[in-house]
């Protein structure tokens, strides 16, 4: 039998935002350092964490990145394969977005995020496009709004619910 969530009421989102507003506001200052002076290569980092934390945790993504980061520029599908055995539930599906996804990226602006992100007319073009383009692999309407909230940029929304 499936367990019975209680709703959260505004009121409780409201405590819960007060009670942490301190906290969101430090963590939403790193995410905007790393628009401002993080390189292409961080935000590439930054997409790839996403890649692993689509249905997976926080926690997994972080042990999976530590693995791979050596690998991010140049490795190849099975040594990125190789490296995240052990760390992630799916090493081979998570190794192929990265290489699929690093070989489009790299064809379609030089791995240069930082300019094809801002070549965007407004926010939601810049989302609908990680999630749209087919060669991009691993970012839905959630993880693309995790990995650009995650590197500054603002106007996103990422709900998730709490079990």
């Amino acid at each position: 039998m499936k367990k019975e969530l209680q709703p959260l009421t505004i009121e409780k989102i409201k405590t819960a935002h007060r009670e942490r507003s301190q906290i969101i506001g430090e963590k939403i200052s790193e995410f905007e350092t790393v628009w401002q002076t993080g390189t292409d290569e961080r935000l590439w980092e930054e997409m790839v964490f996403c890649f692993f934390t689509g249905g997976c945790s926080a926690r997994m993504g972080l042990r999976s990145i530590e693995a791979v980061r050596p690998l991010l520029l140049n490795g190849n599908q099975q040594e990125l394969s190789v490296a995240l055995r052990g760390k992630h539930r799916y090493p081979n599906a998570r190794a192929s977005y990265i290489a699929a996804s690093r070989e489009f990226l790299q064809e379609h602006c030089g791995l240069r995020l930082r300019n094809e992100l801002q070549s965007f007319e407004n926010h939601l073009e810049r989302r609908d496009w990680l999630v749209k383009e087919k060669r991009i692999k691993g970012l839905g309407y959630k993880e693309a709004s995790h990995f650009l909230r995650n590197i500054g940029l603002k106007g996103y929304a990422i709900l998730d619910k709490q079990e």
